[in-house]
């Protein structure tokens, strides 16, 4: 018996007209155009109509969907399911279908009570079941979709290669349901966004910004929060009670491709919910402590992002408007970022504090001072610091605070205090001049135990040491230029060099290292500025008394590190903090030297207050790890 009907394959929503017939021995044809379909008895499940509603029939691939007519009725009545009872039941209800359809919406009203309080589990378990194939399909769909909408990046840049670079980073580190891919486009806002299939679109303003490249990685391990959580399949779920019911009673997944093209637009006026957004940042805080990136970098670039695009004419369709950037969300990122801190990332986390000061990013200093501070006591100059960029953020309160115990700490640059610019905000304030009055008399108080006529010397040394790098500076550009008035400075610089050098080791050997408690903290530094621009054998020399002057805090550790690293260098030996770098003068790129044990080099670097290695190497243009130290984790190797 032949009957019309409509074959869906289930990869997507068209369906298409076929003839299909119920042979003798129970199976099923189904013939079309570029359709040809034999299903064998008992390889079918059928679902029996109630009035008008088609027949449905389950197939090993796909369905088929057959109106009630007489042709289709004959063909397939003798299939209809006989359990005991049921049978009954359902020829009654076919009998009197404005019973059933009664019934029906009684069902359908209790089911839409249940959704109320169970739509987003259901969409969340049906997301999670959701074919790979049904979820390409549907991010084809949303790809479609965007691109009546926006346009896209016509050509890659340098910056597209490193954002594709930190999503590679951060595949490398979880096993993903999808592999990730980026879609850049052009908004005229930064923002970025996940669309089913595993498709994260981030727009050229956003990568093109000021947003560092662990920044960038944190903006694209939230996405991949959205992502790996099905947030786009859920949305779609949830804004269709319909498409829940069709999927939960039929089973079928397919519609999801048409209904996928509305979230482009839904993402880009709404963005997801606050609900999916928290998920997502949880996501990526994990993702980034495993790829070994301080989960910090999330709230810093949403700070970034709010500082830049803040006001409202900037946020239309822009990433604060689809991720606000609340307080209390920045705040739980950092809480869950702190809890992976541990005291040595004091150091990095102070470098980053002035390094947001510098670039005028007051909150973002002043958070990152706050989490330092948090893991051990703060030098005096770190709360100075601190106070600093409190005052330029308009927190007087917080200043004054800083102020005070970098103050009590040993701070006693009193003559800074009263000419910083960055303080003159606040110096009309009625706090200022008990605060100026306590460091002038802290000052005092440790400038009177000060050895002044060596203070004196050693600044003038330090004068003179600064004028030979002015000399040397011009004296290369002017080898360079191949100039040949060039004796002169040979001359002067050797000799300021002579006179230096002399005169340091006179002090070093008759009166030892000087520390800040003795000549104060600009003038302690000196020796180790002469040294390093000295001679190997006076490195040789003086780096046990050097080491000796650390060890009592008469010396920077970061400075002995330097003066190590050197010596090592020039020894053939591996260095130990990777201070050491190497420039060739035909290509002007720089390369490190090498280091003994470079998987614990930032241990190293931490206990010497200095920043991590990548950190430092960043502006040279020199990528750490390096590929030729890196193991298959993307890790360090060790010796």
């Amino acid at each position: 018996m032949n009957f019309e009907a409509t074959y869906f394959d289930g990869r997507d929503t068209r369906g298409r007209p076929v003839q299909a017939a119920v042979n003798d021995d129970h199976s099923v044809s189904l013939r079309g155009e570029g359709t040809t379909i034999d299903v064998p008895a008992g390889r079918f499940e059928i679902t029996p109509p109630l009035g008008s509603v088609p027949w449905f029939l389950a197939l090993p691939e796909g369905r088929l969907e057959a109106p009630r007519c007489a042709a289709s009725d004959e063909a397939l009545s003798p299939f209809r399911k006989t359990a005991r009872g049921w049978g009954v039941v359902e020829r009654w209800l076919d009998a009197h279908f404005s019973v059933a359809l009664a019934a029906t919406v009684l069902l359908v009203t209790g089911l839409l009570v249940v959704f109320v309080g169970g739509l987003p589990r259901m969409a969340h378990r049906i997301a999670f079941a959701v074919p790979e194939s049904i979820e390409r399909g549907a991010g084809r769909a949303s790809r479609k979709a965007l691109a009546q909408l926006i346009v896209s990046s016509p050509h890659g840049s340098d910056r597209e290669q490193m954002a594709r670079q930190q999503l590679n980073r951060l595949s490398r580190t979880t096993p993903l349901h999808i592999q990730p891919e980026i879609l850049f486009i052009r908004l005229g806002r930064p923002n970025a966004f996940a669309l089913p299939g595993g498709t994260i679109v981030v727009t050229e303003e956003l990568i093109n910004s000021d947003l560092t490249d662990d920044e960038i990685a944190a903006v694209l391990a939230h996405e991949l929060g959205h992502e790996e959580l099905r947030h786009g399949l859920q949305s779609v779920l949830r804004n269709s009670s319909a498409l829940i019911i069709v999927s939960l009673l039929t089973g079928d997944l397919s519609t999801l491709t048409t209904f996928s093209g509305t979230l482009p637009a839904v993402l880009l006026t709404r963005g997801y919910s606050r609900e999916f957004e928290s998920e997502a940042d949880a996501y990526a805080v994990g993702l980034l402590q495993a790829a070994k990136i301080d989960p910090d970098a999330l709230a810093v670039a949403l700070e970034k992002i709010e500082h830049r695009y803040g006001d409202k004419k900037s946020l239309q369709s822009s990433y604060l408007s689809t991720h606000p950037p609340s307080s209390e969300r920045i705040a739980i990122i950092r809480a869950a970022a702190d809890r992976s801190l541990v005291p040595s990332d004091y150091f990095r986390l102070v470098a980053l504090a002035n390094r947001a000061r510098h670039a005028h990013e007051y909150p973002t200093s002043i958070a990152e001072f706050r989490r330092a501070f948090k893991l051990k006591s703060p030098s005096g100059r770190d709360l100075y610091n601190a106070g600093c960029s409190a005052a330029l953020a308009g927190d007087s309160t917080t200043a004054f605070d800083w102020l005070g115990r970098a103050v009590k700490q040993g701070w006693t640059d009193a003559s800074l205090l009263g000419s910083d610019e960055d303080l003159a905000g606040i110096r009309s304030d009625s706090r200022w001049k008990p605060l100026a009055a306590e460091a002038k008399a802290a000052q005092d108080r440790a400038e009177a135990h000060y050895d002044k006529p060596l203070q004196a010397e050693l600044l003038q040394i330090l004068t003179d040491d600064q004028s030979y790098v002015k000399f040397l500076g011009e004296l290369r550009q002017r080898q360079r230029a191949k100039s040949g008035e060039t004796a002169d400075l040979v001359r002067q610089t050797d000799a300021l060099k002579a006179a230096n050098i002399a005169k340091i080791e006179q002090i070093l050997d008759h009166k030892g290292w000087p520390g800040p408690d003795q000549v104060g903290a600009r003038a302690s530094t000196v020796p180790f500025r002469v040294i390093q621009h000295a001679n190997p054998e006076m490195e040789n020399k003086y780096l046990p008394l050097m080491r000796a002057a650390a060890a009592e805090k008469k010396a920077e550790p970061a400075s002995l590190a330097l003066l190590e690293d050197r010596v090592a260098v020039r020894e053939k030996r591996g260095q130990i903090y990777g201070s050491q770098v190497r420039r060739n003068e035909l290509t002007g790129k720089w390369t490190l030297e090498p280091i003994e044990d470079p998987s614990h080099v930032d241990v190293r670097r931490a206990e010497m207050g200095m920043v991590p290695l990548a950190q430092y190497l960043k502006p040279l243009g020199i990528e750490w790890p390096a590929a030729e130290e890196t193991g298959a984790g993307g890790r360090p190797r060790g010796p």
